[in-house]
């Protein structure tokens, strides 16, 4: 149990952490609607195209293992 609360704890303190500072991080950047969508879905255009396929072909790969990978129940 006490194992069980320090992991808990941990995954608060990280989560709370990384927050903050992405707040920091974000907190006085510009918020006009093209050159935001532009930095949110194309990291500001200095990506190449391959990166952005690989990370949706990875992505939906992962996905895919998740879901199919067998139980300890079906052995």
């Amino acid at each position: 149990m006490f194992s069980s609360t320090i992991q808990v704890s941990v995954f608060v303190f990280v989560t709370a952490l990384i927050g903050f500072l992405t707040y920091l991080s974000c907190r006085g950047q510009n918020r006009n609607s093209q050159s935001q969508n532009r930095e949110l879905f194309l990291a500001g255009g200095g990506l190449a195209w391959y990166f952005i396929a690989g990370s949706i072909t990875l992505t939906n790969l992962s996905t895919c293992l998740l879901y199919t990978s067998p139980s300890p129940r079906d052995s």
